[in-house]
C-alpha cells in the first residue's frame, strides 16, 4: 500500500516490474486508520473470509505469512475424483497430473461440468508444455542458450508428456556439451549485469560484462556482453543519475546529466 500519487506508483511498478497488486491509500477515506497504518510502506495479510491476520512493515512479513500458510487448509480446486491429479499438480508434477486427468476423462467417470473442467485443464497443460518447448527451440535457433536451458529445465515438470520428455533430453544434452555450459554460465552472468543496469548500477554491470568477455571468449554470451559494453559507452549511460526521474523516463542521461 502507498499514499503516493498514481503517477509515482505507476513509475515504480514499471521500473521494478512488480506483478502483485498495490493499493493506493486515500487519506481522506480513512482506510489506513482501519488497519492502523503507522507508516509506509505498509502491508497486510487477509484471510479468505476477509479477516486481517497480520499487518506491518513488508520486511517483517515473512514469519507471520509463513505461519499463516502452515495453518491454512487448501480448498480443493478440482472435482473430488481428481484428488490424485490435484495432489500431483501441487507437487509441480504437471505431466503426471495431465496423464492422470486424461485417464479419468477416458474412463467416462466424470459427467457434465466436471468433465468439462478436466478437458479444459488437460488442454491447458498440453498447450503450455507445447508452447514452452516451441519457445525453447526458438531460443536455441536464436542462440539464446540460457533461455533455452531455463525453458528445458521448467519442462521437466511436464515429464510424461512429449514436450516435457523432449525438454528433459535437450537439457541433458546441453549440460553434457562444454561449449553449451559456457553459454549457460556466461548467460547467467549477463543476466546479473542486466539486472544491475535496471538499477542504474552501470559500473558494477560493466565489471561483470568485462568478465564475461574475458572468461567466455568466443561465445555468444561474450558477444552479447561486448554489445552491452558498447551501448553503455556510446550512449553515455554511466552519466545517468539513479535518482533523476527524467533519466529513468528516457532510459539514458537527461539533458541535465548528459555530458555536452
Amino acid at each position: 500500500m502507498s499514499d503516493e500519487t498514481h503517477d509515482l506508483i505507476d513509475e515504480y511498478v514499471k521500473k521494478h516490474k512488480i506483478e502483485f497488486p498495490i493499493a493506493r491509500i486515500d487519506k481522506e477515506k480513512g482506510f489506513e486508520d482501519f488497519i492502523k497504518v503507522e507508516g509506509f510502506p505498509h502491508a497486510a495479510v487477509f484471510a479468505p473470509d476477509g479477516k486481517m491476520i497480520w499487518d506491518g512493515h513488508p520486511a517483517d512479513a515473512d514469519g507471520p505469512v509463513e505461519k499463516a500458510a502452515k495453518a491454512s487448509k487448501p480448498t480443493p480446486l478440482l472435482p473430488a475424483p481428481c484428488a490424485a491429479a490435484e495432489k500431483l499438480l501441487n507437487e509441480d508434477k504437471k505431466g503426471a497430473a495431465c496423464l492422470e486427468l486424461k485417464k479419468l476423462d477416458a474412463g467416462g467417470t466424470l459427467q457434465g461440468e466436471d468433465a468439462e473442467v478436466v478437458k479444459d485443464l488437460v488442454a491447458y497443460l498440453e498447450g503450455s508444455a507445447k508452447s514452452m518447448w516451441d519457445d525453447a527451440q526458438a531460443a536455441l535457433t536464436s542462440k539464446d542458450i540460457l533461455a533455452a536451458a531455463d525453458l528445458c529445465d521448467r519442462l521437466q515438470a511436464y515429464a510424461g508428456l512429449e514436450p516435457g520428455d523432449q525438454g528433459k533430453a535437450k537439457l541433458a544434452e546441453l549440460r553434457a556439451d562444454p561449449a553449451m555450459v559456457k553459454e549457460i554460465d556466461g548467460g547467467k552472468e549477463n543476466k546479473k549485469a542486466a539486472d544491475l543496469e535496471e538499477e542504474v548500477e552501470f559500473k558494477d554491470a560493466i565489471k561483470i560484462y568485462k568478465g564475461v568477455v574475458s572468461k567466455y571468449a568466443g561465445s555468444e554470451a561474450a558477444k552479447r556482453a561486448q554489445e552491452r559494453l558498447d551501448v553503455i559507452k556510446n550512449d553515455g549511460l554511466l552519466n545517468m543519475d539513479k535518482n533523476c526521474r527524467e533519466c529513468h523516463k528516457a532510459a539514458r542521461p537527461c539533458s541535465k546529466h548528459a555530458k555536452g
